[in-house]
């Protein structure tokens, strides 16, 4: 996880939009728990070693991690319409 905040951060502090009205940092945070999710089940379902309760439990972190971060991010909006951040 300390890679991912690495990575949004370094990400964040170049990007040319990040003025923007939307939330480039949930929007990364869905892509990774997108991309994790896909791999979880990838490797549940063709490796050996890995089993589904390993997946359950990476899914269940990685979605509880999403709902706090969009549960955060609806609260901490000032002078930002709702509707126009989350389109």
């Amino acid at each position: 996880m300390f890679t991912w905040f690495c990575t949004g951060l370094l990400l964040g502090m170049k990007d040319d939009s990040r003025h923007t009205r939307g939330n480039l940092g949930l929007m990364y945070h869905v892509v990774s728990t997108v991309i994790v999710a896909i791999a979880s089940i990838w490797g549940s379902a063709f490796l050996s070693h890995l089993e589904w309760t390993d997946t359950a439990l990476v899914l269940v972190i990685m979605g509880a991690s999403l709902l706090i971060h969009w549960l955060a991010t609806r609260r901490s909006l000032k002078g930002i319409d709702k509707k126009e951040a989350f389109r």
